[in-house]
């Protein structure tokens, strides 16, 4: 049996078995599985049963299709490959491949005895539990010497990203990975919008711990955010439309 499993968050939202040779997915209500965020093109990517393989085909969408991690035009899928589409994840389940499973312990059983789904992440995790240590001699340190505390792993840190839709710029996506992202007419702008009464700095994002905050720099022309005027500053949240000039533009965190 063939099916997606479509995930968001690591939570699962649903499981939809692939019964047809071809299969939409987009934000539209059009398609065979509609995925209802504006990261998501309206027809984003498709999957056509050819021969004895599963291909995935992107769509020209806006954001990208990528299967496992790697951003892809067309991909032939194997089982438990996992293809991201804006902010949710469909693993690629096949019966018909052979599945080595990974030890289990019993914290991972599920309450009412069903068998879980075990996304890559965590298939590392339990893999690296069950490796046999190796014991390699050595010189026991000195008394006097102090141990070092064990170092914590960082935890991924979500970027902000601006995709451009239209405008000067577009299309283009742009991660937000420096402390000031510039937005207007001027060459040295990392997001260069046209329009009459543009200001050269017409607007400015600023990266904090706190988030993402665009502001009004200069220029007749004051950017908008979900079609209100910003005549200082405003957080940004996911899935905002920001609009400057001759361009439109959504915020959204990776």
């Amino acid at each position: 049996m063939v099916k997606l499993i479509l995930k968001f968050n690591e939570a699962v939202i649903k499981e939809i078995p692939i019964e047809t040779e071809a299969v939409t997915i987009g934000r539209s209500e059009e398609n065979d599985i509609t995925i209802d965020n504006m990261a998501v093109s309206g027809k984003h990517a498709k999957l056509i049963h050819e021969g004895d393989a599963y291909i995935l085909y992107d769509l020209n969408s806006l954001n990208g299709t990528f299967v496992n991690g790697a951003k892809t035009s067309k991909t032939s899928l194997k089982n438990n490959d996992q293809i991201i589409i804006g902010k949710h994840t469909l693993i690629f389940k096949d019966d018909s491949f052979p599945e080595k499973k990974a030890p289990i312990t019993s914290s991972d059983m599920s309450a009412t005895g069903e068998t879980i789904i075990l996304d890559t992440r965590k298939q590392r995790e339990l893999l690296s539990q069950a490796a046999p240590e190796q014991v390699v001699p050595s010189k026991p340190a000195p008394a006097s010497a102090p141990l070092a505390p064990p170092s914590k792993p960082r935890p991924q840190e979500k970027i902000g990203v601006i995709a451009v839709i239209t405008g000067h710029s577009a299309p283009r996506e742009l991660d937000l990975t420096k402390r000031l992202t510039i937005l207007g007419k001027s060459s040295d702008a990392d997001i260069r919008v046209g329009g009459l009464f543009v200001g050269k700095t017409a607007a400015l994002i600023n990266r904090r711990p706190q988030g993402y905050f665009l502001s009004y720099s200069e220029g007749i022309s004051k950017p908008k955010v979900n079609g209100k005027s910003v005549t200082s500053q405003v957080q940004l949240n996911d899935g905002d439309q920001i609009e400057l000039g001759d361009s439109k533009m959504q915020f959204y965190i990776r």
